[in-house]
């Protein structure tokens, strides 16, 4: 996966959990500027506990594309 992003030419936002085993935070941090990494998070972004905290986690997300976008 890595690799393909190493090459881009155009930027580029990662997002990713801490809870996921396919998530390395450091090389997405070495890949790209623009990067949110949200603690706890699985694959699909879901943190443990009560639901809203993964709507919290939704977002952190939209404003992070929004920002990035901007």
């Amino acid at each position: 996966m890595a690799e393909p992003l190493a090459r881009a030419t155009a930027p580029f936002l990662l997002v990713g959990g801490t809870g996921d085993d396919s998530w390395d935070g450091a090389a997405a941090r070495r890949l790209s500027p623009h990067v949110l990494e949200i603690g706890g998070a699985d694959h699909a972004l879901l943190v443990p506990g009560p639901l809203a905290r993964s709507a919290e986690v939704l977002g952190r997300v939209c404003t992070a594309v929004e920002r990035f976008l901007d």
